[in-house]
């Protein structure tokens, strides 16, 4: 991906965070306060994909992005987080505890992001 459409991902992103930040916020302390993950991850597609549980439709809303919840233990079973990766992971993830952790899919891949609300 190139610079410039990282910068339109997030800039989509953040466009979508400014209807969605409350709800996606509500899911992670959820995620966390009911012992399923310590590390909350959204998925943010533009179509369907079969990685965590849709929470957002991003027609319904008329948003950019669909919007799953998942966590680090999913993406480590799935593989898509490497097993001599997960605590490397977690220890950035703890550096951002007051963020959104996102993981964009677009054709070229996916990347993670951490977003401030």
């Amino acid at each position: 991906m190139t610079e410039e459409q990282r910068d339109e991902v997030l800039n989509l992103l953040h466009e979508d965070l400014d209807v969605s930040k409350n709800l996606l916020w509500t899911v992670k302390e959820q995620i966390t306060n009911n012992g399923i993950s310590n590390y909350p991850i959204f998925v943010a597609t533009a179509i369907p994909i079969d990685l965590g549980k849709m929470i957002i439709d991003k027609d319904q809303l008329e948003i950019n992005w669909y919007f799953n919840a998942s966590h680090l233990e999913e993406f480590a079973t799935k593989k898509l987080v490497a097993e001599d990766k997960i605590d490397d992971f977690r220890e950035v993830y703890k550096e951002h505890t007051d963020e959104l952790c996102i993981f964009v899919v677009t054709g070229e891949g996916g990347d993670f992001v951490f977003l401030p609300l």
